[in-house]
């Protein structure tokens, strides 16, 4: 609890404290928590005694003053670090949603008659993962495998998320039928 009714901060300077004595307390608190010592101080302010700085320090209690500047700055710190982090974030994010948004672009510029099997099935891959993902599910196999013991997608899973899309049922059908034809040749 504060019992000091002087609403000032510890470290400003405090009535009856002499211009001296102040501008002393201020090079003490200066030095840093690591560095700071009367012997210290008496070292660089060698116009003054020892004897004196003792005295200034037990009267106006200087190693709490001292100790609350430090606790000061440490909390300033921290607001700033923290501050700091949510302008990073709202930077990243701002350059992510840009990111998207020329991704999507490209995406949907992209001509779907054009696209082999192939490039439609690593779209649909890549698709499923960027929505499981959105949606907070596994996205890799060991993901899969921790959550729910499963292997991943199946060729049925893409092709259910194919047949979504009016767009893509061709692929879809071409896809059914690439897989029907690796089985039956897995069967002979």
């Amino acid at each position: 609890m504060n019992t000091n009714p002087d609403p000032r901060d510890p470290w400003d300077r405090r009535p009856g404290e002499s211009p001296k004595a102040y501008a002393l307390f201020l090079d003490y608190r200066n030095l840093g928590p690591y560095k700071r010592s009367l012997r210290a101080l008496a070292a660089r302010e060698p116009a003054s005694n020892l004897r004196q700085m003792q005295t200034y320090s037990s009267q106006h209690d200087w190693v709490d003053r001292a100790g609350s500047w430090d606790d000061y700055l440490a909390r300033q710190d921290q607001i700033d670090q923290v501050e700091q982090v949510h302008a990073m974030r709202r930077r990243h994010a701002a350059l992510g949603f840009q990111m998207l948004d020329i991704a999507a672009e490209r995406v949907r510029a992209i001509n779907i008659e054009k696209l082999t099997v192939r490039e439609a099935l690593m779209l649909a891959d890549l698709g499923i993962k960027i929505e499981r993902q959105a949606r907070g599910e596994a996205v890799t196999i060991d993901e899969l495998r921790t959550d729910t013991e499963l292997d991943g997608p199946t060729g049925a899973d893409i092709l259910t998320a194919l047949r979504t899309h009016p767009q893509l049922l061709d692929l879809a059908d071409e896809l059914d039928r690439v897989m029907l034809e690796s089985k039956a040749g897995d069967d002979e």
